[in-house]
């Protein structure tokens, strides 16, 4: 019978443990849902980079449903934010090749399977690039609807006027 109420409390306890870390999750998603992270990785910081960004000679281009920049547009986020990923979403001979200076490849294939080991973080502001634009822009809407919020298409490497690897 003793055995029995300890056995008892013990499940007690474990069920109490396990309400007390639901509340505190839900209130840490609240708190951190309250803060304006899009001021440091998106939203008005990244659109004013866009905003004032040299598009001279080419289409203007803004942020919007489609999410499609400027390759000036793109290269004044990577200075403006060096930690933004620039994403290569070619093939691995295409990349093996000629890439972006500092691109991180991840085939438009694998996006799916990997891109949640790969991109952990679904806030990073993420500038995604092919060969001419097809697979990019494919890409960028695949990851959107995965959940990442920060991603922009840049086209394609072949009207990428600055450095190359």
């Amino acid at each position: 019978m003793f055995a029995k109420v300890i056995v008892a409390i013990k499940l007690l306890l474990c069920v109490a443990a396990l309400v007390a870390l639901y509340f505190v999750f839900q209130f840490a998603r609240g708190w951190l849902s309250d803060l304006d992270f899009s001021r440091f990785f998106g939203g008005t910081m990244v659109q004013e980079v866009i905003d004032t960004a040299n598009t001279e000679g080419e289409d203007d281009m803004v942020i919007g449903t489609d999410r499609r920049i400027s390759a000036s547009q793109a290269h004044a986020l990577m200075e403006r934010y060096p930690q933004a990923i620039v994403l290569d979403v070619r093939s691995e001979t295409e990349f093996a090749q000629e890439r972006i200076r500092g691109a991180r490849l991840l085939p438009g294939d694998e996006i799916y399977y990997r891109a949640h080991y790969e991109l952990p973080d679904y806030n990073a502001l993420i500038l995604v690039y092919c060969r001419s634009g097809v697979r990019s822009q494919a890409a960028v809407q695949l990851l959107v609807s995965m959940g990442y919020t920060q991603v922009y298409d840049f086209g394609g490497i072949i009207s990428w006027p600055y450095a190359r690897e």
